[in-house]
């Protein structure tokens, strides 16, 4: 949208085609994967969670090696798509973007929506508005700002939810008896409002999901913490380096 404003390009509005195309496509996966969860439980739940992890570690991977250049790569498909094919590029850039974010959206809500719908339907709802609220905020307080920080720190809570998200796919598989439940190591139980606040954050920290917290949960979740933390941290593309090395005007202009 920056790009388009810029040069006073009249197909701007085939990205909001594009956006409601895939928002509508995205319910409709949404949809689907509902009445999977409803023939198939916690196997497709784990499935999904499965999906989830993947997802989120290919988000990592991407946004380290890539957080000086997306504008830089944007805008050339840009230029070369309007140049080609006009308007219609600008609509299907625009929809495989959001569906690909709505796609995934679909696939790391799964985990939780299972657990709690209402929390889940409120919790998402409220980011949405959210997003839209800082989208407003940047777009109008300021036309620069360094995406190699803010991708830092976004994929740090990136790497902490896809390590929850897998403990709670070591429980969905003790669940159905495909791994083992023994190892308790921490037991909850519903004791008021307070301790169900405390136990959803937990859930989203560490994967508390069930009734307790198993060995296997626990390895599994520090296993692929500290695997991500360490990839992320080394040296060699990391977006500390392309905030650092890389060009300044990129960075501003993202």
């Amino acid at each position: 949208m920056g790009y388009l404003r810029a040069t006073d390009s009249r197909h701007t509005a085939y990205v909001y085609y594009g956006i409601a195309s895939a928002l509508g496509l995205s319910v409709a996966i949404a949809v689907t994967v509902g009445f999977a969860y409803a023939s198939y439980g916690d196997y497709f739940e784990a499935v999904m969670g499965i999906f989830a992890v993947a997802v989120l570690i290919s988000m990592i991977v991407f946004m380290k090696r890539h957080a000086g250049s997306i504008s830089r790569t944007l805008r050339d498909r840009l230029e070369r798509g309007i140049g080609s094919y006009g308007s219609s590029a600008i609509f299907m850039i625009s929809f495989t973007t959001v569906l690909r974010e709505g796609v995934e959206a679909v696939i790391f809500i799964s985990p939780f929506i299972f657990l709690s719908e209402a929390g889940s339907i409120i919790g998402a709802m409220s980011g949405l508005v959210l997003v839209v609220v800082v989208y407003m905020v940047l777009t109008s307080a300021s036309k620069k700002m360094n995406v190699g920080t803010l991708f830092r720190y976004t994929s740090l809570a990136l790497i902490v939810f896809a390590s929850a998200i897998l403990a709670i796919v070591m429980h969905n598989l003790q669940s159905v008896h495909l791994l083992p439940t023994a190892g308790v190591v921490v037991t909850y139980q519903d004791t008021g409002y307070l301790a169900s606040i405390a136990h959803s954050l937990l859930v989203l920290l560490i994967g508390f999901d069930g009734p307790s917290y198993t060995v296997l949960q626990g390895i599994a979740y520090l296993v692929l913490l500290s695997s991500l933390l360490v990839y992320f941290f080394r040296k060699g593309g990391s977006v500390h380096e392309h905030s650092r090395n890389g060009s300044p005007e990129a960075l501003s202009e993202e």
